[in-house]
């Protein structure tokens, strides 16, 4: 027999999918304002590549969606009363940009490769009905100015949520972004070291 406060929080998780009630104010979210001056990364950056995020075809929506690891895992879950202000691909690409020393894949700079990201994975994991993670996951490729792959690399990143609910949910996506930043920064910055990139433009 499930304990009492159990099924409170599943009732409480149970509520949150499906459609809005009727007069429900829907929460929207974002990464945040944008950042008043580039990071450190972005101004000493000489590589100019450019940036490409491209989604599942699942995460092609706005919707803030989570898994109940305890409860039928393979099902993808979505808040009916908060959503993202955009689809996560454009949100991250945007943040991305500010926290990566990237240039946008259509802003005009002249460059020859171009870093594209492949975004498996954007959601929260619950473990049980308290406890839950932010998983940030996909593929980056370096593509040289022939469409040829030139390095490639698997990134993963999960983060505790603070509450069990979508604004726990959203702070822990944002965290997690922000390490996928740092990891999709410091990777270029080792094959720029290795010589990977001496053909990507600067």
């Amino acid at each position: 027999m499930m304990k009492p406060l159990l099924l409170i929080v599943l009732a409480t998780l149970a509520g949150c999918a499906g459609t809005p009630r009727s007069g429900a104010i829907v929460s929207v979210y974002d990464f945040g304002p944008p950042a008043a001056t580039a990071s450190n990364a972005s101004a000493n950056s000489g590589r100019q590549m450019a940036l490409e995020v491209r989604a599942a075809p699942w995460l092609d929506a706005p919707s803030i969606t989570y898994r109940l690891a305890y409860d039928e895992p393979l099902k993808r879950r979505q808040y009916a009363e908060s959503r993202w202000a955009s689809q996560p691909a454009s949100l991250l690409a945007q943040y991305l940009l500010q926290k990566a020393g990237l240039v946008a894949a259509n802003g005009g700079a002249v460059t020859s490769c171009v870093t594209r990201l492949s975004l498996h994975e954007f959601s929260q994991l619950f473990e049980t009905p308290q406890i839950s993670h932010a998983i940030v996951q996909g593929k980056v490729d370096v593509v040289d100015g022939k469409r040829r792959i030139v390095a490639s690399q698997h990134l993963r990143v999960q983060t505790p949520a603070a509450s069990a609910n979508a604004s726990g949910g959203v702070s822990a996506l944002v965290a997690a972004s922000g390490e996928l930043a740092t990891q999709l920064r410091d990777w270029l910055d080792r094959l720029e070291a290795d010589g990977v990139l001496k053909n990507c433009g600067g």
